[in-house]
């Protein structure tokens, strides 16, 4: 196991799994050069490999059968197996089977390197973004994400999925900071805020297109630098399904709140919307957002004026 794979799953249990324990299932554990189990000290975690050996706890003895019951493990991972996996799809079907609904499973995998086989496993695969999704999304699991690194031998392949609670809505708390509200998968890049999803959402959104319900930005995009606006008004855009909802409320420059604030960085009024609402302003710069609804300014309030607005996706 190499450092790179090890500071990505380390990222993973920092950003997914924050405040959260059970049990953990770790594919393909065995202790090549380091292994995982130190990372999930808050879990119980179960080594799983084909063969016995140092930081394994079941021996499987059926490659794609797994001792354990439908619907049973909180997390599942892997790092450094699914190469050397003949029929990873099976793996992911055994993954789908036992992780609970709104569970995550991690992966990673090399997309380059040399052949690493030895006397206990062949050397078949290496994975791009698009064969590395078509395995989550084959069983129909929400991908959070799937990237590849640019340097390094490895190159790692990471990804990351969770199983979907049946009939469940998808409603995201964007910068939610203290305001956690119930029902949403709140967002925030500050991991002291204890967030559900520790994520930079000016790097883009973790979810698949027309995939989510509802969104709140409650006094954030004034957090999102000018140069990434556009781009993360897209992003929600995308996530949305046809329909879905865009509530926001953001400090006006009509008022004092848009400039008072040291870490606003980007500013906001009621005719901001018009570049994602309006034809003519949308077609200026070819923006693909594209949203209904009404956005009104609020009443002033020690000189503070919000912009707040109730939007819907157009597709």
């Amino acid at each position: 196991m190499h450092s790179s794979s090890v500071g990505h799953m380390s990222n993973f249990v920092a950003n997914y799994l924050q405040g959260k324990n059970g049990k953990v299932v770790d594919v393909g554990s065995r202790d090549v050069n380091g292994n995982y189990r130190g990372l999930f000290n808050a879990f119980d975690y179960v080594g799983v490999d084909i063969v016995s050996g140092l930081n394994v706890d079941v021996v499987l003895k059926a490659n794609y059968v797994w001792p354990f019951e439908d619907d049973s493990i909180d997390c599942i991972v892997s790092g450094q197996a699914f190469e050397h996996i003949y029929s990873p799809e099976k793996v992911m079907k055994e993954i789908a089977r036992t992780l609970k609904p709104g569970g995550y499973c991690c992966i990673i995998a090399p997309s380059a390197g040399g052949d690493h086989s030895n006397e206990d496993f062949k050397d078949y695969h290496r994975f791009s973004v698009d064969s590395m999704s078509k395995l989550a999304s084959d069983i129909g699991f929400q991908i959070a994400q799937c990237s590849v690194d640019t340097g390094g031998t490895w190159k790692d392949c990471v990804l990351i999925a969770r199983k979907p609670i049946e009939n469940e809505k998808i409603c995201l708390n964007l910068g939610c900071g203290m305001r956690k509200q119930k029902g949403f998968v709140n967002i925030d890049n500050r991991p002291e805020m204890a967030p559900d999803i520790c994520f930079d959402v000016s790097e883009g959104l973790p979810y698949h297109d027309n995939q989510v319900d509802h969104i709140l930005a409650i006094d954030f995009l004034e957090h999102i630098p000018i140069g990434k606006t556009v781009f993360v008004i897209e992003e929600i855009y995308r996530v949305l399904k046809p329909g879905g909802k865009l509530e926001h409320m953001t400090p006006s420059t009509d008022g004092r709140g848009a400039f008072q604030d040291p870490t606003h960085v980007s500013f906001w009024n009621i005719n901001s919307w018009l570049y994602y609402m309006d034809d003519l302003h949308r077609d200026l710069y070819g923006i693909k957002a594209k949203f209904s609804g009404t956005n009104r300014d609020t009443k002033p309030s020690n000189g503070v004026i919000h912009t707040k607005g109730v939007l819907h996706a157009v597709k």
